[in-house]
Formats: structure tokens, C-alpha cells, sequence
């Protein structure tokens, strides 16, 4: 029986879900206590330090921990994050980059994201504005001046904390982008929030964040995207083309705010500059006679930042790490508020898919063990189905849903949640069926055969359009999903789709390019889904 005298209480995000009996329960010193999501690069769990603090635990996928170059570049990134201070960016607490999965540490921050305080609450009143375009700025100008840039700012990484804004995921998506698991002329980010530059495919620069800066502060102004929402390639057309939508937003900063939505990236100012502009906007002076923005960032928080509503939580117990400091003990007299926002920790929008066609490849081709000496193999633990070894991953176009079910009734639908059928296709088409228009042989959905398949709990889903058009979808320039969803976000669709009168479950089904492993059961195990958009 647990001595309750060694139990911490945490109260975390009401959308975090307890440990499957196949996750673990330990990563490097940290005891793991619930799991917070899951996106484009891993699984985000809340856990326990030594010293008792609460803190959230990235974890990274076996696809990326795999490619060499991966590491490298995350390695990188962490080693610069760790150097960056400033008040209102999320520190990185500790690391392993050389670890089968790597991982890295960072607290969690109370508070709700900006993205669900504006659904919930509405647009930020005028002071608060200034505040987080203030924090916001100041978080850019330190991470650009270590030569990192976020590549992903938005409403989702941004927490509401009672301390001021807190931005979270400052460069890691760099290290997934420019890996060799990208394809060429990708994007990373999410529709509306995406620079023009960037959707013709330049270089990503310092320049981007800037212009996701003005993004922000124009939501939270406004409590609209400034270029609107609806289909990926809509948004993307007005913010190539059109003006932004700052209506009810005026003067000074907003003015700030048009300079950084230049379509022209010259015509945008730096992130110091925006930090010395803003901060001299705050003081209602001279920014030649400017006293260090950092001081008036401290006295804006303390004095006009107000009390932010909580997100729902939930209350979860846990026992401390062996080594658990009395100090750290004593700290959890009352619950560990943690932060709705911490799940924004994950939602890293990688806007890529790994291969046009089929491809395989070893799953781990580096150290064959992992901490405490396990095996690689552990990757594949959670099929019940069968012991399996060194999985080979399959990414391949795919149908998946009701209408690819296997039809062969010698294949059993295994049991458990989030079981769906994945039908693989060759999308480079039936030389027999050519097209009466193009010329080009039509796609050949009849190659392979369905089969079942389990998503994993911790699976990378990635939306285009169809079961994320509440959010606006986003895409690449290839078509291939930006947004990130969870594995029960397509299962509620489908659901819901064969709920209707009319509903043909043979006509139930979404295009999308899929990584899986199949066990000697011949089931499925998908640990990645991206959503093709087929307007």
C-alpha cells in the first residue's frame, strides 16, 4: 500500500489521458504521471523531477529518433534553446539527445493557450494585448539573437500564464524540417499563420516569425485570424494576395502590427526592433530615451497583466521519483496547477510527408538497446497481437476508414479501440488504365489488399481538410496535411458519418499517406497519419 505521504497531486489539463500499460513509467530521472498529446514529433507526458517540480517530458518518435540526421539537428537545437534566458520563453530543463527515443524536459506552465482563452472568452482587452505583444516580442528577440527561430508561432503556443505570456516550441521544428524525412519544398506551420515567402517556398528567415508575431497579436486583438479561415488554399490566396483583417484594432500597435504583415519581408522590422517599438508604446516615450525593455516587460506583467480563467483540469496522484527531496514534497501541500497549454508542447505542425509511393526501411538501425539495456524491439510492444522484433516501417498512399475495410472474412477485426481499415495503393497508376484526359495512367487502388489496422495511441495525425474544417485545415505546397489532430479525432469523423440516413460505409473513407508496420497476423500497427487533400 502507497504511503499517502509520498503522494503528489497534480492537476492537469481535463484532455490528458492516463498512461496506457504500454507506455513508460520512468524516462531518465523523471517519473512519468499522465499523457498530455501527441504530434508531429513525439508524445508529451507530465511528470515528476527529483526535486518534486512538475514538469512535461518530450518524448520522440522511433521514425525520427532513427534518421541520424534528425538527431544531429535536434541535438543542435537543444544545445542552443538551453543557452536562451528571457521572461517570457519556456527553458529548456533537461535533455538526453543520444537516448533510443530522445527526449527533452521543460516545466509546465499554468494557464490556458491563447488559442482556447480567445474561443472561450473572446479577444483580449486592450492592456492585455500590449502585454503579450510586449512578452511575445521580447521571447523572439532572445531566441533570434542565440540564431534560433520558432517556425511555428500561433495562438496554440502561447500560454496565458498568471505571469505573463509564456511561448512554447521555440525551434524544434527546424530539427524535423530540415532532416532528410522532409520532402523538399515543404512547409512547416499552419495556415493563416504562415509568411507569404513561405508559401512561395524561400527560405525560411527570422522574418517569419515576425509576421506570425503580427498574426498573433491581430487574433488576440480582434479575436479573428487576420486572413480568415476556411479551406487551406483560401487562406493561403489571402495571405498572398489580400490585405489583413484588422478591423476594431487601431492605433499605435496596430500600426506596429501592419508593418510586420508586410508582404514584403524587407518591409517588416526585426524582433528587437519590435520589442524596443513596443516597449516604447508601453512607456508612451522616446525610444531613444528607452530604458531596457526588459525592465518595462517586468513592470507591464507585474502591474497590468490580469488574472487568466484556468482551463479545465483534472486531478491525477502520483508517487515521486525515488530521491524525491523533502523540499520537493513539501512543495505539493496544495495541487500542482499545470498548464491546458502544455499539450500545445506537442502540437508541432510538420507539414510533410516522408515518401511519394512505397518505401521501406529498418526502424533502428543505430544502438540495438535502450535505457536500462531494452531491447529496440520495445517499439513494437503494444501490438497485442503478436511478439514481433526490429520492425521494417511501410509509408504508402492509402485509403483508410470503413470504405477500405478488408472484405476477405479469413481477416478478423482485432479487438480494441482505434481499429480502422488501411487499404494501400499505388499512386503510380495502372499502366492498363490510362486516362482519356491527361494521358497518364490512372491510380491503381486495387494492387495491394486491405487490411486491418490499429492507430497507435501516440500516433502523428496530421489534417488537411475533412476532419479538422472547424480549425481550417492547412497544407503543403504538395497537398499533404499541416494541422495536427489526434487518433480519435478520425474515428469520431467516420462515426459520425455512418450515423447519417444515407450513410454507404463502402463510399466512408479519406485519402492519406500513411506509416505502418504489419505484424504476423497481417494487422497493421499506423504510427503516422497525413490527410491528402482531394478537393
Amino acid at each position: 500500500m502507497t504511503d499517502q505521504s509520498t503522494v503528489l497531486q497534480l492537476r492537469l489539463p481535463a484532455t490528458a489521458t492516463e498512461l496506457s500499460p504500454n507506455a513508460p513509467r520512468s524516462i531518465g530521472p523523471y517519473r512519468l504521471v499522465a499523457r498530455l498529446g501527441a504530434g508531429g514529433m513525439g508524445v508529451v507526458y507530465a511528470g515528476i523531477a527529483p526535486n518534486g517540480g512538475a514538469v512535461a517530458i518530450k518524448t520522440v518518435h522511433a521514425e525520427l529518433a532513427a534518421n541520424p540526421e534528425f538527431r544531429a539537428r535536434f541535438a543542435r537545437e537543444v544545445d542552443l534553446l538551453r543557452r536562451v534566458g528571457g521572461t517570457c520563453v519556456v527553458p529548456v530543463l533537461d535533455a538526453d539527445v543520444r537516448a533510443l527515443r530522445p527526449w527533452l524536459v521543460t516545466p509546465l506552465i499554468q494557464g490556458p493557450t491563447l488559442a482556447d482563452h480567445v474561443r472561450w472568452e473572446g479577444p483580449l482587452d486592450p492592456s492585455t494585448v500590449n502585454g503579450l505583444a510586449l512578452g511575445v516580442a521580447e521571447a523572439l528577440s532572445r531566441i533570434h539573437e542565440h540564431g534560433v527561430a520558432h517556425r511555428d508561432l500561433k495562438p496554440a503556443n502561447v500560454i496565458l500564464s498568471s505571469d505573463g505570456p509564456r511561448v512554447l516550441d521555440f525551434g524544434i521544428a527546424r530539427a524535423v524540417d530540415e532532416t532528410a524525412l522532409t520532402r523538399t519544398g515543404s512547409l512547416v506551420g499552419t495556415a493563416g499563420w504562415i509568411s507569404p515567402q513561405h508559401y512561395r517556398g524561400l527560405p525560411p528567415t527570422y522574418t517569419d516569425d515576425v509576421f506570425a508575431w503580427g498574426c498573433l497579436v491581430a487574433f488576440a486583438a480582434t479575436g479573428r485570424p487576420p486572413f480568415g479561415t476556411g479551406a487551406p488554399d483560401a487562406v493561403a490566396f489571402r495571405v498572398l494576395r489580400e490585405e489583413p483583417d484588422l478591423a476594431g484594432f487601431d492605433g499605435p500597435l496596430a500600426d506596429v502590427v501592419r508593418r510586420a504583415l508586410s508582404k514584403d519581408a524587407d518591409g517588416r522590422p526585426t524582433a528587437a526592433e519590435l520589442l524596443t517599438t513596443v516597449a516604447g508604446l508601453q512607456m508612451g516615450c522616446d525610444t531613444d530615451v528607452l530604458e531596457q525593455p526588459t525592465e518595462i516587460l517586468t513592470r507591464v506583467i507585474g502591474n497590468q497583466w490580469p488574472l487568466i480563467s484556468d482551463a479545465p483540469t483534472r486531478l491525477y496522484e502520483a508517487v515521486p521519483p525515488s530521491g524525491t527531496t523533502a523540499r520537493g514534497r513539501a512543495r505539493s501541500g496544495r495541487p500542482l496547477a499545470l498548464a491546458a497549454g502544455a499539450i500545445a508542447l506537442l502540437v508541432l505542425v510538420v507539414s510533410t510527408a516522408w515518401w511519394l509511393g512505397t518505401e521501406r526501411r529498418a526502424a533502428l538501425d543505430g544502438d540495438p538497446t535502450g535505457p536500462e539495456g531494452q531491447s529496440g524491439t520495445q517499439v513494437e510492444e503494444d501490438m497485442p497481437e503478436s511478439e514481433v522484433g526490429n520492425p521494417e516501417y511501410i509509408v504508402a498512399q492509402a485509403r483508410i476508414g470503413p470504405g477500405a475495410e478488408p472484405l476477405d472474412i479469413s481477416r478478423i477485426r482485432p479487438e480494441g479501440g482505434f481499429v480502422i481499415g488501411l487499404h494501400p495503393y499505388d499512386p503510380e497508376g495502372d499502366p492498363d488504365n490510362i486516362d482519356p484526359i491527361s494521358g497518364e495512367p490512372g491510380v491503381d487502388l486495387y494492387e495491394f489488399d486491405p487490411l486491418w489496422a490499429r492507430i497507435t495511441d501516440d500516433a502523428e495525425v496530421l489534417c488537411a481538410w475533412v476532419f479538422c474544417q472547424d480549425t481550417a485545415g492547412g497544407l503543403d505546397p504538395h497537398g499533404f496535411g499541416t494541422t495536427p489532430a489526434k487518433p480519435e479525432d478520425i474515428m469520431s469523423h467516420f462515426e459520425e458519418q455512418l450515423s447519417r440516413d444515407d450513410a454507404d460505409p463502402r463510399n466512408i473513407w479519406l485519402v492519406a499517406e500513411v506509416t505502418y508496420t504489419v505484424n504476423v497476423n497481417g494487422v497493421g500497427r499506423i504510427t503516422r497519419i497525413v490527410e491528402m487533400f482531394t478537393p
